[in-house]
């Protein structure tokens, strides 16, 4: 079960970004056999969506900031939208927003072992897979917007700081939003000479819960500056 804030501990923790547990309710029946959401939460989602849009609208006209939406999953039926159809797959880690939309469009195609893949193994934050599993059990969907990348590179190492902000469905049709910073990390690919290559990964999170009516831009401008 959800508890008050635990979304944002777990995301925090791990990026366990996911949903752990605030609600009572799931989307699986007694037997384990998925249930559609009452007409009641599929409401509160499409409202939450509209809202969504319209506060990445906002965000995308602010000077010097960059937005990145990734729709998919308020879903009845794993991995499927309201429609019933599958989130468009995709898996892109040329670049470190890249990374985070393809993480994000993993969890909403409930692909959970493709999601943790795109953690660095060797992350302090990073869960095993059935505590990562587990964190997203009620979980309908996540939207994600990120704010300018920034790039430290040296030493044959490069990390990247991402501004972001989340916002999380869950299957009571609750939303929570989310702000914080992702750090990834990539060996310069010209310096892996042996396999396994090593691509460019999640190494560590920051985010914290704010309130669904909070001013987005100027959190995510400062959610990287201690990184």
């Amino acid at each position: 079960m959800w508890r008050s804030r635990s979304l944002a501990i777990v995301i925090s923790a791990v990026f366990v970004a996911g949903c752990s547990a605030l609600y009572s309710a799931d989307l699986r029946g007694t037997e384990g056999s998925p249930v559609a959401p009452s007409g009641t939460a599929v409401s509160a989602q499409l409202a939450a969506t509209r809202a969504f849009a319209q506060a990445s609208s906002s965000i995308s006209q602010a000077p010097g900031v960059a937005t990145v939406v990734v729709p998919a999953a308020a879903t009845a039926m794993p991995g499927t939208s309201l429609t019933g159809r599958l989130a468009e797959y995709t898996d892109d880690r040329s670049t470190a927003d890249s990374v985070l939309r393809s993480y994000v469009n993993a969890i909403n195609r409930k692909e959970y072992a493709r999601a943790y893949s795109y953690w660095k193994p060797s992350a302090s934050q990073r869960p095993t897979f059935e505590q990562f599993q587990q964190s997203f059990a009620n979980t309908l969907e996540l939207r994600l917007a990120t704010g300018v990348v920034r790039e430290d590179a040296g030493a044959g190492q490069i990390y990247y700081t991402v501004p972001v902000t989340l916002l999380a469905t869950v299957d009571a049709g609750q939303t929570q939003t989310l702000v914080g910073c992702y750090t990834l990390h990539l060996a310069t690919p010209g310096f892996q000479a042996e396999p396994p290559f090593q691509p460019l990964a999640i190494d560590s999170t920051s985010v914290r819960e704010v309130s669904n009516d909070a001013d987005a831009t100027s959190l995510m401008a400062a959610s990287c500056q201690d990184s």
